[in-house]
């Protein structure tokens, strides 16, 4: 029993925790890093696009501009907010779900596919705001543009891929939560939508236009779900105790 007693104390400190307004507040944050990472960077950094014609004059252009570089690298470091944000997030949707997946199957299914996720943005990070960042560290490094602009483009194959697995992970909880009572109905309907959308994507990866707002159904997906944990009252959110045995 004593040896027991400790981890007994930290389990029930554990189930304390509002879990659902931690998940909300992890995912709007999620939230706002893809905002900082994508839209905002786009328009400060001004990172050259590999798809327009002059996309060899402009990264030559950017390379050379010091400044750039180095709100590149800031950049690169905001990005790591959105995976730190997204880990909470999805496991707390995870946890806030479980008891709706006795048999923990579509539990297993988002435990496997959101490291895929995780593991794909991370890569295609590397792909994108690493360049700044290698051509800062080894200043005699001589770039071939062809080259360059090549791995700029692998970072939307990778990406679409570890959205693919995002796609799973999100049909798999909204599966598993629509019975679960946590949230309303129509967000596990938008969450099963827009992972299935997710899983198209693919089809769209030689226009990246088209393959960013594919994206949006899930981004607003996250945003909503996010909202509306935060906005739970607390008797929604933690089960009514048990009456004494005596």
């Amino acid at each position: 029993m004593e040896v027991s007693l400790p981890h007994t104390l930290a389990s029930e400190r554990l189930g304390r925790w509002p879990i659902a307004r931690l998940t909300g507040v992890s995912g709007l944050l999620m939230v706002a890093a893809i905002v900082v990472n994508g839209p905002l960077a786009g328009v400060v950094e001004r990172y050259p696009s590999f798809w327009t014609a002059s996309a060899g004059n402009a990264l030559q252009a950017f390379l050379r501009d010091s400044h750039r570089l180095n709100r590149a690298v800031i950049f690169f470091v905001l990005s790591n907010l959105i995976f730190i944000f997204a880990i909470p997030f999805f496991a707390g949707l995870r946890a806030l779900v479980r008891d709706a997946d006795p048999s923990g199957f579509l539990g297993g299914v988002a435990t496997i596919a959101v490291p895929l996720f995780l593991a794909g943005g991370l890569v295609s990070e590397a792909f994108s705001h690493g360049m700044p960042i290698v051509i800062e560290s080894v200043p005699g490094y001589e770039l071939d543009v062809n080259s360059a602009l090549m791995v700029q483009g692998l970072q939307y194959v990778v990406l679409v891929q570890g959205q693919v697995a995002l796609g799973v992970a999100v049909i798999a909880l909204s599966f598993a939560g629509w019975s679960s009572g946590v949230l309303p109905r129509w967000l596990w309907w938008l969450g099963a939508a827009a992972g299935t959308i997710d899983l198209v994507r693919p089809f769209a990866v030689t226009s990246p236009p088209i393959l960013i707002a594919a994206f949006v159904p899930t981004f607003l997906w996250i945003a909503a779900t996010s909202i509306a944990l935060i906005k739970q009252s607390p008797s929604r959110r933690e089960p009514p105790e048990a009456a004494p045995v005596h």
